[in-house]
């Protein structure tokens, strides 16, 4: 089964039609899925660009609200403010 994760670096990688192609997949993934699911997956993402991505997918409230926890928990952790 495919993961969060794994469909934020294909989408990473992908250029043009295959970028729209993975990003439905990766809006498909986010409708079909469990919104608390989802925001464990959210949680474990340490990669700021990654969650950038997520971000522009465009997220529901619950959602929205787990990914801006976890942008503000990775930029805490850098230290910047």
């Amino acid at each position: 089964m495919v993961t969060l994760v794994e469909l934020l670096k294909d989408l990473q990688k992908s250029f043009g039609f295959e970028y729209q192609l993975r990003l439905r997949a990766l809006r498909d993934y986010l409708r079909r899925n469990p919104a608390d699911k989802i925001c464990q997956e959210i949680k474990e993402i340490e990669d700021p660009d990654l969650l950038r991505i997520l971000w522009s997918a465009g997220l529901r409230k619950p959602l929205y609200d787990c990914a801006l926890e976890q942008i503000t928990k990775i930029i805490r952790k850098r230290g910047v403010r």
